[in-house]
C-alpha cells in the first residue's frame, strides 16, 4: 500500500510536520496544490441527507478544496464498541431528544434510531467513489 501525506501550509509548520510524518512513515509528502486528484469520503451514522451534503459542501468551500470530490458514506452506530464516555455521551443526547416538548418528526425518528446499535453501511456506496478515482 502506497500512502502519501498532502499537506497545505502557510507559514510552514504544517509542512514541517508532514514532511516528519512522511519520512517517519515511509510516505510521499506532496502540498495540498500539487495534489492531482483529491478524493475524501466520509462515513457517518446519519442516511445520505441534503442536510449531510450541504454540510460537506460548507467544510470542501475553501479554494484548495473546492477541486476535491467529496463522497458521505453511511455508517451506523454501535453502541458495543463505544468508549464509556463516547456512549454515555450519546445515550444522554437521545435522552434529551426524547424529552423535548415539541419534537419534530426529524427529532422523533432520530430518537428511536438512535436509541440502540444499527448498521446502514452498503457496499454500493463505494461505487461513486470508485467511478471518481478510475475517472
Amino acid at each position: 500500500m502506497k500512502t502519501i501525506v498532502i499537506y497545505n501550509s502557510q507559514t510552514g509548520f504544517t509542512k514541517r510536520y508532514a514532511k516528519w510524518i512522511a519520512e517517519a512513515a515511509g510516505a510521499d509528502c506532496v502540498a495540498l496544490p500539487e495534489a492531482k486528484k483529491l478524493i475524501v469520503f466520509c462515513v457517518g451514522a446519519s442516511p445520505i441527507t441534503s442536510d449531510v451534503k450541504k454540510s460537506l459542501a460548507c467544510n470542501f468551500n475553501e479554494p484548495k478544496l473546492e477541486r476535491a470530490d467529496v463522497f458521505y458514506c453511511p455508517g451506523g452506530l454501535n453502541y458495543e464498541k463505544m468508549s464509556a464516555p463516547t456512549k454515555l455521551m450519546m445515550k444522554m443526547f437521545v435522552k434529551m431528544i426524547k424529552a423535548k416538548k415539541d419534537k419534530s418528526a426529524i427529532e422523533v425518528e432520530m430518537a428511536k434510531v438512535m436509541s440502540s446499535s444499527y448498521d446502514i453501511a452498503d457496499k454500493k456506496y463505494t461505487e461513486p467513489i470508485l467511478g471518481c478515482l478510475l475517472d
